[in-house]
C-alpha cells in the first residue's frame, strides 16, 4: 500500500499549524538525507498497543527546510532491521519549505517487542532513523485427542466416556470458554471451559448415550461459542474426529422367568430395618461388556419416591447378575408404621436401549412395626406431703412401655435444683409399666416447696417415638422446725429515756432465742408510721448458737408517735412492735423527773377514775337480752341495705345468703386483726372498715304489704238459725234432733272450762317475777320417763359438805384424791391441773405495755359462742319497770353510714 501527501502553504490549517510547531521547536535526534530532514518522532505507529497478529499502519513525516521544491526522495520502511525487506517502499517529492508524510502497513505482526526503520535516500545521500515498539499476546485454543471408552463393541444406549484436550499455545491467558462437542456433525454437548494460562493444557471428561447400531463420529471444536476472545490463530480450533461404531441393542429382564421374585428380609426384633432386598437381572442379546443402571423406589399411591440406584455390569460370561442392597428407614423418611411397596426398575433413566421395555420393573412389598413410646407418668408421688430439714422422702415414678418390643433406657433425676444418682440401663418389657422410686433428705436452709424431676433417657439401640411425654414432676413441702422467741426482758434502747427527743439517734436492741429448731432468719427494722425501712439483718441459729441479738438505729426526726417493728421474714416468730412518743425537748434534772412522776400519778387517778364511770354508762347502755344485742349488731343487709328481723337465712329484698355473708371475716388493714366484714370499725384500733367492698352490691327489692283483711265482729247474741229441713235431714243420718242437741251442749260445756283452765294458767304466769319463772321447772313425761333410771352426780361423789377440795386450808389432798379428781374430769369433760403435776406458765404479752407485740390473730378474732355459754341476763329492776308490753322487739336502731346522713 502507497500513500503520498504533498503539502504546500496553502495546505490546510490544522496540518501547517503542526508542521510549523515541528519547525519552530527543535528537533532532538533529528538527521537529513540530502535536503530531507526527519527524525525517530516523525515516525507514528497505529495503533500505539498492537497485538500478535494485528497490521500496524507506520507513518513517517519527512521535511524539506529549502525554498525550493525536492524530487527523488526514496523512502521505505523496514521490519526491525535495515537488512529485512522492506515491507513498504516510495519515491516522494517535497515542495519548497514544505512537508511530505509517507505510510506503510506492517500485516501480521508477531509477539514481542520489534522496531521498524525508515531509510530516506536523497541525492545519493541516505540516513535512516527507527523506532521501537511493544506487541502484546493473543491465546491460540486449539482442541486435540479425542478418546472413546469404550472404542468398540458399543451397544445402543450404552454409556461412552469421551476425553478431549484443549490447550492453549497463544501467547496470552485464555478467559473462560466453550468446547463443543458433535456426533455425526450435530451438536451433541457444549461445555464450559475454565480459563487456561499460556502454554496450559486442560482434560475435558464427559459421557453419552451410544446412538443407534452403525458408524459414527465424533469431533470436538475449542472456543465455539463467540466468547470474545480474540485467538492469533483460528484455523486451528478443531480436533481431528474420532471415529467408532455401535452394535444392535440387547434385552435386560427380571430373573428367573417365567416368575421373578424380589425378596425383602429384615432381622428379627426390628421394627425400622435395615432391611435386605435381594433379586437377579438376565441380560438376554448382545455381546461383550455392559454396564446399566437398577433404581428402587418408594411408591406412595401415584408418588414415586427414589430410595438408592446402583449399576450392574455385564459379559458374555456372566449374563446373569445377582444384586443385594440393603434399605434403612433414614433413606425412607417419614414412613408410617403399615405395609409399603418397593419398585425394582432396570434402567430408570430410559439411557440404555433395549429391544423391550416393559419387562423392566418388579414390585416387592415390606412391613413398618409401630414404634414403642415409653410413657412417664407426669406426677411423680410422694410418700410425703411435707418434711422437715434433714428427713427423707420417697418419690415413685412410673413408667410404662406402649410397645411390643422391650425398651431400654436410663432415667435421671434431680430433686431442689442437684442432680440424683441416675438408674442406668433398665428394661421395661412391651406392654408393661414398672416403677422405680428415688429416695431423697429435704435439706435446704429455707422452708418451702422443692421440685423433683425425672426423665426417660432412651438407650441408643432401644426405641422412644415421643419424648415430650418422659418427665415426671412432683414437689413436697419443706416446713421449717425454727421456732424463735423475743425475750421481752432484754429489750433496751440508748439514750434509755422517755420521750424520744427529737434529733437524736437511738439503738433498739433485743434478744432472740431458739425455742427449737435451727436455721436461719432474716428480720426487717420497720419505722411503722413512715414506712421507711430502717435495716435488714439475717441471724443464723444452731445447736450450739441459738441465741441472738437484734440491732436497730433510727433517728428521732419528726415529734409524736413512732413505731418500731421488727419482722421477720418466715414463720419463725410474731412480729415485734415498740412504741415510744418523740417530744420536741426532753425532761432534765430531778425537779423535772418528781415534777413528771406527780403528773403522772394524777393522770392515772383521773384515767382510773374516768374508766369506772364508762363502764358503768357500758353496762347501763347494754342492759338488753341476747336477742336484741344480736338484733342491733346486724339488722340490715349488708348487700342491700333492706331492714332484716335479725333470724331470716336469706334477705327478703335481694335473697342474699346472710347466713353465709354474716359469717365472712377479713384482716383490718391497719392491724392486720381478722374482724367480720360487716363491723364498720375494727374493734382493736378504731379504723374505718368498708363494709361495702367485701359483698356484692345488690338492687333491694320493694315489698307490696298486702293490705290486712278486715277482721269480722261476730256477734255472740246472734241467733243461727239453720235449715228448714234441719229435722229430716237429722233423721235420715239416724240422729234425733233432741239426742243431737243435748250431745253438742255437753261437748261446748267441756270446751269453755278447759278455755278457762288455760286462762288461769296463763295469768298465774304473768304474775310471776323473773326469778320465780326461772325457778320454776317443767317437767315432762318423757323427761321422767327419761330420768327414772339415771343416777345423779351427786349420787356418787356425795354432798358437797362431805366433799374436800384442794383449797380448803385444813386439807391436804393425797394421791387417792387425785384419782377421784381425774375420775370427776373424765365423768364431767372438765380440764384442770392435779396435785403434782407439772404446769408450764408462760407470761402473756400485755398490748398496753410498750414493745409488746399484738395477740395473734386467732387469739383474739374468735367470735363463736358455745352453747352452754351463759347468756346475760337483765336485772329485776329493770324488768318491773318496763310496761306490760315489753313482749314486743323494740325496732332497733342502726348507726348510719355518712353517706346515708
Amino acid at each position: 500500500m502507497l500513500s503520498c501527501v504533498y503539502m504546500g502553504r496553502a495546505s490546510a490549517i490544522t496540518t501547517s499549524g503542526i508542521l510549523l510547531l515541528l519547525l519552530l521547536v527543535p528537533v532532538i535526534g533529528a538527521v537529513s538525507a540530502g535536503d530531507v530532514n526527519f527524525s525517530v518522532d516523525g515516525l507514528a505507529i497505529s495503533p500505539s498497543s498492537p497485538a500478535e497478529g494485528d497490521d500496524i499502519e507506520v507513518t513517517a513525516t519527512l521535511t524539506n527546510d529549502i525554498s525550493s521544491s525536492i524530487i527523488n526522495v526514496e523512502v521505505s520502511l523496514h521490519p526491525d532491521s535495515q537488512a529485512n525487506t522492506a515491507f513498504h517502499t516510495e519515491t516522494v517529492g517535497i515542495a519548497g519549505d514544505g512537508f511530505v508524510q509517507v505510510t506503510g502497513t506492517w500485516s501480521n505482526v508477531p509477539f514481542g517487542t520489534h522496531s521498524v526503520v525508515l531509510v530516506v535516500t536523497h541525492n545519493g545521500l541516505n540516513n535512516s532513523v527507527s523506532k521501537e515498539f511493544q506487541v502484546s499476546g493473543k491465546t491460540d485454543l486449539i482442541a486435540s485427542n479425542i478418546i472413546l471408552t469404550p472404542s468398540a463393541d458399543l451397544h445402543q444406549g450404552d454409556i461412552v466416556n469421551l476425553s478431549i484436550d484443549v490447550t492453549n499455545q497463544g501467547n496470552l491467558g485464555a478467559p473462560s470458554s466453550h468446547l463443543l462437542i458433535q456426533l455425526d456433525g450435530a451438536p451433541l454437548q457444549e461445555l464450559q471451559i475454565s480459563p487456561l494460562l499460556v502454554g496450559i493444557s486442560t482434560t475435558i471428561q464427559t459421557t453419552f448415550n451410544a446412538p443407534a447400531a452403525g458408524n459414527h463420529q465424533i469431533s470436538a471444536i475449542a472456543n465455539s461459542a463467540a466468547d470474545g476472545i480474540a485467538e492469533s490463530d483460528t484455523s486451528n480450533n478443531a480436533a481431528t474426529p474420532a471415529q467408532f461404531t455401535v452394535i444392535s441393542s440387547p434385552d435386560y429382564l427380571h430373573h428367573q422367568q417365567p416368575n421373578p421374585e424380589i425378596t425383602v428380609v429384615s432381622d428379627l426384633g426390628t421394627l425400622n430395618g435395615p432391611w435386605t432386598i435381594n433379586g437377579e437381572i438376565l441380560r438376554m442379546g448382545g455381546s461383550g461388556d455392559s454396564t446399566i443402571a437398577v433404581g428402587i423406589y418408594l411408591i406412595d399411591g401415584e408418588i414415586e419416591t427414589s430410595v438408592i440406584t446402583f449399576d450392574l455390569t455385564f459379559s458374555d460370561s456372566a449374563t446373569v447378575q445377582g444384586w443385594e442392597q440393603q434399605l434403612s428407614l433414614s433413606q425412607m423418611p417419614l414412613l408410617e408404621p403399615g405395609i409399603h411397596t418397593l419398585r425394582v426398575r432396570i434402567d430408570p433413566s430410559r439411557q440404555v436401549p433395549q429391544s423391550i421395555q416393559f419387562n423392566d420393573e418388579l414390585d416387592a412389598q415390606f412391613t413398618i412395626h409401630p414404634e414403642p413410646n415409653v410413657v412417664v407418668s407426669p406426677y411423680a408421688s410422694a410418700s410425703s406431703d411435707s418434711i422437715l430439714s434433714g428427713e427423707q422422702v420417697d418419690f415413685d415414678v412410673t413408667v410404662t412401655n406402649t410397645g411390643s418390643i422391650t425398651v431400654i433406657g436410663d432415667l435421671s433425676a434431680s430433686f431442689d435444683g442437684n442432680s440424683l444418682q441416675p438408674l442406668l440401663g433398665l428394661g421395661i418389657p412391651g406392654g408393661e409399666e414398672r416403677t422405680f422410686t428415688f429416695t431423697v433428705v429435704g435439706s435446704s436452709g429455707e422452708s418451702g416447696s422443692l421440685q423433683f424431676s425425672a426423665s426417660w433417657q432412651a438407650n441408643a439401640i432401644s426405641y422412644d417415638s415421643n419424648t415430650n411425654d418422659n418427665t415426671a414432676f412432683g414437689s413436697v413441702s419443706l416446713h421449717s422446725n425454727l421456732r424463735l422467741r423475743f425475750l421481752q426482758e432484754s429489750e433496751s434502747w440508748t439514750p434509755a429515756h422517755t420521750p424520744l427527743v427529737v434529733g437524736n439517734t437511738y439503738t433498739y436492741t433485743i434478744d432472740i432465742v431458739s425455742d427449737e429448731g435451727t436455721g436461719s432468719e432474716v428480720f426487717t427494722c420497720l419505722d411503722h408510721v413512715e414506712g421507711e425501712v430502717l435495716s435488714t439483718t439475717s441471724l443464723n441459729f444452731t445447736t450450739s448458737n441459738g441465741n441472738n441479738t437484734v440491732l436497730c438505729s433510727f433517728k428521732a426526726v419528726n415529734t409524736g408517735p413512732f413505731e418500731l417493728y421488727i419482722i421477720p421474714a418466715g414463720s419463725s416468730v410474731a412480729t415485734w412492735t415498740a412504741a415510744w412518743s418523740i417530744s420536741a425537748t426532753g425532761n432534765d434534772g430531778p425537779q423535772a423527773e418528781s415534777s413528771n412522776f406527780t403528773a403522772a400519778t394524777f393522770m392515772f387517778v383521773f384515767a382510773g377514775l374516768l374508766l369506772i364511770i364508762i363502764l358503768g354508762a357500758a353496762i347501763q347502755l347494754t342492759r338488753v337480752n341476747s336477742e336484741e344485742n344480736e338484733r342491733e349488731t346486724y339488722d340490715y343487709c349488708p348487700s342491700c341495705d333492706g331492714e332484716i328481723e335479725g333470724d331470716e337465712e336469706v334477705c327478703p329484698y335481694c335473697e342474699f345468703n346472710l347466713v353465709e355473708g354474716l359469717s365472712q371475716f377479713h384482716d383490718c388493714k391497719s392491724c392486720n386483726s381478722n374482724i367480720p366484714d360487716v363491723m364498720e370499725y375494727c374493734p382493736y384500733c378504731g379504723d374505718v372498715q368498708d363494709v361495702s367492698s367485701f359483698y356484692e352490691r345488690r338492687t333491694r327489692k320493694e315489698i307490696i304489704q298486702e293490705d290486712a283483711e278486715d277482721e269480722i265482729q261476730e256477734d255472740d247474741d246472734e241467733i243461727v238459725q239453720g235449715a228448714e229441713d234441719y229435722d229430716n235431714a237429722i233423721s235420715e243420718m239416724g240422729y234425733a234432733e233432741d239426742q243431737l242437741e243435748s250431745d253438742w251442749d255437753d261437748h261446748l260445756t267441756e270446751a269453755e272450762q278447759e278455755i278457762d283452765a288455760a286462762i288461769a294458767d296463763r295469768d298465774q304466769e304473768v304474775e310471776l317475777t323473773e326469778g320465780e319463772a326461772e325457778d320454776e321447772l317443767v317437767i315432762t313425761s318423757m323427761r321422767t320417763a327419761h330420768e327414772k333410771d339415771r343416777v345423779d352426780l351427786d349420787d356418787i361423789i356425795g354432798d358437797k359438805e362431805g366433799r374436800r377440795h384442794i383449797q380448803d386450808s385444813d386439807v391436804e389432798l393425797s394421791a387417792s384424791d387425785a384419782d377421784i379428781r381425774a375420775d370427776i374430769f373424765e365423768i364431767t369433760g372438765e380440764k384442770g391441773i392435779l396435785p403434782g403435776q407439772e404446769v408450764e406458765v408462760e407470761f402473756i404479752t400485755d398490748n398496753t405495755v410498750v414493745g409488746n407485740v399484738l395477740k395473734d390473730k386467732k387469739d383474739v378474732t374468735d367470735f363463736s359462742v358455745g352453747d352452754a355459754d351463759p347468756l346475760p341476763s337483765a336485772k329485776t329492776s329493770d324488768i318491773a319497770d318496763e310496761p306490760a308490753s315489753t313482749n314486743k322487739r323494740r325496732r332497733p336502731k342502726r348507726r348510719r353510714k355518712d353517706s346515708e346522713d
